[in-house]
């Protein structure tokens, strides 16, 4: 058993989501699927399906932050009033924090936080080096 599965890590090219009935007649020859019974097939899937599922997402509390990566302003709209980056996403930046953003340019290289409500985020200018809070924006600019 030992030896198939090592021969069926090593035929695969990815695990995610992986299944030895997506797999054809010639790979399952390949791999020495072919040789098993259908009860250790049945269980090398339930390995497979809990090898391959990611783990559930951290749940947010008031200390954690999640990095949602690094991204590109695309438009300042309304002088600084909200901000697209090349996630596709306008955000809106409430007026405390528009003097920062008026001077944010096409290009200029935002980090993406969300903080400890789901639709409130913190972007991070690391070109300029300002943190502005910021919403998804739900308005027609």
């Amino acid at each position: 058993m030992k030896k198939t599965l090592l021969a069926l890590l090593l035929c695969s090219s990815s695990l995610s989501a992986l299944s030895t009935a997506q797999m054809t007649e010639e790979e399952q020859k390949a791999c020495g699927i072919a040789l098993l019974s259908d009860e250790q097939k049945s269980a090398l899937n339930s390995w497979l399906d809990k090898a391959t599922t990611p783990p559930p997402p951290a749940p947010i509390t008031k200390s954690s932050k999640v990095h949602h990566g690094e991204f590109v302003v695309t438009a300042n709209i309304n002088m600084g009033r909200f901000i697209t980056l090349n996630n596709g996403i306008t955000y809106d930046i409430p007026s405390r924090s528009r003097k920062k953003t008026m001077g944010w340019k096409v290009d200029d290289k935002v980090r993406l936080v969300e903080p400890i409500h789901p639709t409130n985020f913190k972007l991070e200018n690391t070109a300029q080096k300002q943190k502005v809070g910021a919403k998804i924006s739900t308005k027609k600019q």
